[in-house]
């Protein structure tokens, strides 16, 4: 009983956000996002400071 209990919160849950357009595909999307990090650096900062040192 408790197993449908928390299945029915969840779908509800996802329902509630996706009648505010944050859909399960907009969350993984902008989750993928802030991992990732800005779109403006090719490489990370850590890569970026050993390698092109005498680049700048």
């Amino acid at each position: 009983m408790i197993t449908l209990c928390v299945i029915t919160a969840i779908i509800g849950g996802f329902r509630l956000l996706s009648f505010f357009g944050w859909t399960f595909q907009v969350l993984v999307m902008r989750l993928a996002y802030l991992m990732r990090g800005k779109r403006m650096s090719g490489r990370p900062w850590w890569y970026r400071r050993f390698t092109e040192r005498g680049e700048r």
